[in-house]
């Protein structure tokens, strides 16, 4: 599939009338529009119809769902320090470590 061209244009917010799930709710939204190649405009067209709602709220529900799992994936840098003796580093030394242990448990004999 070729790049993707995205044209983005923000128009003036209005109320408009949003279709959620069961319910009819009135929002504020930013009218934005995106220019898809054609393969990629067909294939969001079969599946919004697919699944019985427009291409419109097919797309909110993509973004919906994108950012609900960027919001809750844990961020990488909560792991680093995990593990942290306070400075020695056992991988860098392991056959001197090794060796003064058995050292050490051998003279505790």
């Amino acid at each position: 599939m070729s790049s993707v061209l995205l044209a983005v244009r923000l128009v003036d917010a209005a109320p408009v009338s949003v279709g959620r799930v069961d319910t009819a709710v009135m929002i504020w939204c930013m009218r934005t529009r995106v220019a898809l190649e054609a393969e990629q405009h067909a294939m969001v067209k079969r599946k919004a119809a697919a699944l019985g709602i427009s291409i419109a709220e097919y797309i909110r529900r993509l973004i919906d769902r994108d950012l609900a799992v960027s919001e809750n994936e844990p961020d990488i840098s909560d792991i680093f320090g995990l593990g942290d003796s306070g400075g020695s580093d056992i991988a860098v030394d392991r056959k001197n470590a090794t060796a003064q242990a058995l050292v050490a448990h051998r003279s505790k004999r």
